[in-house]
């Protein structure tokens, strides 16, 4: 999910001509001719591209995945002015089954952990050095709270930060947490993800 600035006076101008457009149609004909119209406008709107600071989102794939559950942590980083990323997929998690990529993940993390933890504790190790060895400014375990094998590997990603450098967040989620105290927590933290990066462009 990467913000994206647009030229607002253009687009709001684009959008209440649509709108007002909408009053006037009758038929689903012409409704679909509307739509045509107010997307080729749309995409002639030109983009401000900007570098945003990258952070990638690691942990247990419900808490990851589910907007609901992680407070639309996505969203809200996207607004504090970050690019996020996560590779954790129902997708990636099933194919991740499919072609054994398991054994391939153990091997990468063997330094680190050498069983498994169950969960996707490897995962959330072996994301965390692959972010921490690109072009990423920072990385968050989301997980449920007490969740063993994310709490167990979280050591382990403390480790990282502390010999990388990459700024680390770990959030726990349970029926008691609070969004004002989330969002203060994301707010600090996107502070430090935003001084890490611009050091990083010295």
């Amino acid at each position: 999910m990467r913000p994206r600035e647009l030229e607002k006076g253009t687009t709001d101008k684009i959008l209440d001509e649509f709108f007002h457009k909408l009053e006037e149609i009758n038929t689903l004909r012409e409704l679909k001719e509307a739509k045509k119209e107010v997307l080729r406008k749309l995409f002639q709107v030109s983009f401000e591209r900007k570098k945003l600071p990258l952070v990638g989102i690691i942990g247990e794939i419900y808490t990851v995945i589910d907007p609901e559950v992680n407070f639309h942590i996505e969203k809200k980083l996207g607004e504090l002015g970050l690019e996020v990323h996560r590779d954790l997929t129902l997708s990636y998690h099933l194919l991740k089954r499919i072609f054994f990529t398991d054994f391939f993940i153990q091997r990468k993390i063997y330094p680190y952990l050498k069983s498994t933890v169950g969960g996707h504790g490897r995962d959330a190790i072996f994301e965390m050095l692959k972010y921490s060895k690109k072009n990423f400014s920072g990385v968050i375990q989301l997980l449920p709270f007490g969740c063993m094998p994310e709490v167990t590997v979280r050591p382990i990603l403390l480790k990282i930060h502390q010999k990388t450098g990459i700024p680390f967040l770990s959030l726990s989620f349970d029926e008691q947490t609070a969004r004002a105290g989330l969002e203060t927590r994301l707010e600090a933290f996107a502070d430090v993800v935003k001084n890490y990066f611009d050091k990083k462009k010295i």
